[in-house]
């Protein structure tokens, strides 16, 4: 947080203790009346993070996506335009670039809301921008993610994947996907819609357990356990970003 001590924050706080931090301001459950609620605290901009990430197309995971990825993200416009809101920040992915068949509730979602964010920058002049970023990782992740995963286990002697290793990794450290927020919070703010992506060069998974191994000086060994029919047609849409401060190297020596 130390990279955002110069701004006074509201966090909605979810699953994750958000701790004590002077400029931090903990929301324990989402106002009824988000327009009111932006005003009353001079709301300037909003970083949209939330996100129901599950690849899962069951109709009840499909439900909670909508409701998620959809209807919260429509509620946060609507109350941006009838307020003082200047900018709405939004975290996609780099699967937004990448096409994956079968298609996924998840990637169409959050297509359909960068669709609204466009309608949104047109009709109400509301700057909005949609960062596509990699897999972000850092120090004392406990999410259900690859590199956590690994982490955990990296000194057993095997490490079983629930998964052939054939799917795309694009891994970025927290300190450059924070950097690339506060870039945006940074400029002057534009009344158009813009992408942006915040992503490594892809690999396999199986080409990034190598990698780790070898950065992180671990000797276990690996099992891919099931066989994955994913199939990517596309990654011409998909460009990597330039100017990372942490290479896989630098980033996972400091997990």
């Amino acid at each position: 947080m130390m990279q955002l001590q110069d701004y006074n924050i509201y966090a909605l706080e979810n699953n994750v203790n958000l701790g004590q931090f002077k400029n931090i301001n903990v929301v324990k459950e989402l106002p009824n009346n988000l327009s009111k609620f932006f005003d009353e605290k001079n709301i300037q901009y909003v970083i949209h993070l939330a996100t129901n990430s599950e690849r899962n197309n069951q109709v009840e995971v499909i439900e909670d996506i909508v409701r998620t990825n959809i209807e919260l993200g429509l509620n946060i416009l609507n109350a941006s335009a009838k307020s003082n809101v200047k900018k709405i920040i939004s975290a996609g992915s780099y699967s937004q670039n990448v096409t994956l068949l079968p298609l996924n509730a998840y990637t169409i979602s959050k297509n359909y809301f960068e669709d609204l964010q466009r309608f949104f920058s047109i009709k109400h002049a509301l700057g909005n921008v949609s960062i596509h970023f990699g897999d972000i990782y850092g120090p004392s992740d406990k999410r259900n993610k690859l590199i956590p995963y690994m982490r955990k286990h990296e000194d057993d002697n095997l490490i079983t994947f629930e998964s052939d290793g054939k799917g795309l990794f694009s891994p970025v450290f927290i300190n450059d996907a924070v950097k690339s927020i506060i870039v945006e919070l940074e400029k002057d703010n534009k009344d158009f819609f813009i992408v942006k992506t915040v992503a490594s060069e892809l690999m396999s998974v199986v080409d990034f357990v190598t990698k780790y191994k070898e950065i992180r000086e671990k000797q276990f060994e690996v099992l891919f356990t099931k066989q994955i029919v994913n199939r990517y047609s596309s990654t011409q849409n998909f460009k990597p970003s330039k100017k990372l401060n942490y290479d896989l190297q630098r980033g996972l020596k400091l997990i």
